[in-house]
């Protein structure tokens, strides 16, 4: 594994932080996983790249002229949308006990490099039932909701477990991050390639 030194590191996140087009910063986070590869994922001090991934997916969707992660603590990233400054918090919805660079490190590296990895290498990542997924976005707004962020901020969630229950786990989305629908502009949900806006200016939208 080629670890990224630091200097790099910086220069990657800089590169990001940097007013951008949504394909510009597609090019350059597809550039990093390409030079670092799967390794992205467990090496310490690239959780920016995470940001990266939900932001400039977040500006296509929205088809917005350009994109940027915040040099700041918080919140993440910004987008130009017709003309407008708009900036978003992004949070992760993921199992509690997943430990994803073990995960890498232990089993989906050595495969991949054996060429013995089979496709469905932890199933229970993908066998999310619908109160899963409340429970899930339910801690990840939870978490946000400290008084940290300008109320003017929006909120994207990548939920990332996959299920076979797709109409049930949309269903829930509302309820389950409606605890953050005061405390943000407007809350959005990532999951299975859609974004999905639950809540604008505290109303359902």
């Amino acid at each position: 594994m080629r670890k990224i030194t630091a200097k790099e590191r910086m220069a990657w996140k800089m590169g990001l932080e940097q007013r951008q087009t949504p394909a510009e910063m597609k090019r350059r986070w597809h550039a990093f996983h390409d030079d670092i590869g799967e390794e992205m994922l467990v090496q310490a001090g690239v959780e920016f790249m995470r940001d990266a991934y939900v932001a400039y997916r977040f500006a296509e969707f929205q088809g917005a002229d350009e994109v940027w992660l915040v040099a700041a603590q918080r919140p993440d990233f910004g987008v130009l949308l017709q003309g407008q400054t708009l900036l978003y918090e992004a949070t992760e919805a993921d199992w509690p006990h997943r430990q994803r660079s073990r995960e890498y490190k232990e089993k989906i590296i050595p495969e991949r490099r054996a060429g013995t990895e089979k496709v469905e290498y932890a199933p229970d990542l993908f066998a999310m039932t619908a109160d899963d997924a409340s429970d899930l976005l339910h801690r990840a707004a939870v978490d946000k909701c400290d008084g940290r962020y300008d109320a003017n901020c929006g909120l994207v969630i990548l939920l990332q477990p996959g299920s076979m229950d797709t109409k049930e786990v949309e269903d829930v989305m509302p309820a389950a991050t409606s605890v953050a629908r005061e405390a943000f502009r407007e809350v959005w949900v990532h999951w299975s390639d859609r974004f999905y806006l639950l809540w604008r200016d505290g109303v359902r939208a």
